[in-house]
């Protein structure tokens, strides 16, 4: 900086001794860690704001909500975390893109195995689940109803694995995605 030249920033590694010339650039996650008031928080804030500048896709993950002004102001959503209330995610009223269809089955599976992987069967179920649910109102698509279209016989199957994740159940974690609006 004491040459008064520019130091051009970026989140994007990239190794000049790599067989590509450096030329790749990976994507830009970044970590910044420090002892409590080092000022983590503010050159985050403003690395956030010079970025962006050029209309960058960003998510930050953010503890005590010490960048929410900033994200506010930027023109973001700021959704803060709290467990146990209702985060406002509801993947279920993603668009049914076949990308968003491919994702949704994906995360179900995960919401819904446990130590063993899914038999042919209950990835079946899920799946068809899924197509009942998406065939519903974007403002009826939620866990709640995608669990209706399960098995509900089986003590272990995927009906009783989704419950918890639902409101319409009583579920402990339905507060996570079951809600009624995806904001």
């Amino acid at each position: 900086m004491s040459s008064r030249s520019p130091y051009y920033f970026s989140l994007h590694a990239s190794d000049p001794k790599d067989p590509d010339g450096g030329t790749r650039k990976d994507t830009g996650h970044t970590f910044i860690c420090g002892p409590t008031g080092s000022g983590k928080t503010v050159l985050v804030g403003f690395l956030l704001a010079m970025l962006a500048r050029g209309g960058v896709t960003q998510v930050v993950f953010d503890k005590d909500r010490g960048l929410e002004i900033l994200v506010r102001a930027l023109g973001g959503t700021y959704l803060p975390l709290k467990n146990g209330g209702a985060t406002g995610f509801n993947p279920l009223q993603l668009p049914p893109t076949a990308t968003n269809v491919e994702f949704l089955k994906v995360w179900l599976r995960s919401l819904v195995r446990g130590s063993a992987p899914l038999s042919v069967r209950e990835e079946g179920d899920l799946d068809q689940a899924l197509r009942g649910t998406l065939a519903l109102e974007v403002a009826s698509r939620r866990l709640s109803r995608l669990v209706e279209f399960t098995d509900s016989t089986r003590s272990d199957g995927v009906h009783a694995r989704l419950c918890r994740w639902c409101e319409s159940q009583g579920g402990d974690y339905a507060w996570a995605f079951d809600n009624a609006a995806d904001t």
